[in-house]
């Protein structure tokens, strides 16, 4: 999955429109996951982000819902990139100002996306349309 393909193709919960919907636009849920015996992202080296970034970024990517999804690392995206994933609540913007041992993967629906070194080592985030908080909780893998 290519950065356009984000860029040219909105998520569902962005365009989704159903009369539940007229209140409450989204639901979201993020599971934050840290290792042990190594430090916060904040805290870590380059050299140890990147480290935590090798160990974890490929076991994601084997994901059901995450395969075929768009990976980047923050260091190779530009700040206009950056202030698309912002906008479109795929990063955080603590994410966004990070760079060099940072990356996100996003699912192709846009529905799922996992931050990595962030302000924690792993955050899983799912965004469903109107108020779907079960269905979003039952996507996230166990």
């Amino acid at each position: 999955m290519l950065f356009d393909d984000l860029l040219n193709n909105p998520a569902k919960w962005m365009v989704e429109s159903r009369d539940e919907h007229d209140i409450v636009l989204t639901s979201r849920i993020r599971l934050a996951r840290n290792l042990t015996a190594t430090p916060f992202p904040g805290w870590a080296t380059r050299q140890q982000r990147e480290e935590t970034l090798k160990l974890t970024s490929g076991e994601a990517r084997q994901i059901p819902v995450m395969k075929g999804g768009y990976y980047a690392e923050l260091s190779g995206l530009t700040q206009q990139q950056k202030q698309l994933l912002v906008e479109r609540h795929l990063i955080s913007r603590e994410l966004a100002a990070r760079s060099e041992g940072c990356a996100v993967l996003i699912s192709r629906s846009q529905n799922a996306s996992i931050l990595f070194n962030e302000e924690d080592h792993l955050r899983l985030q799912y965004i469903l349309p109107g108020i779907q908080l079960k269905k979003a909780w039952g996507l996230s893998p166990k």
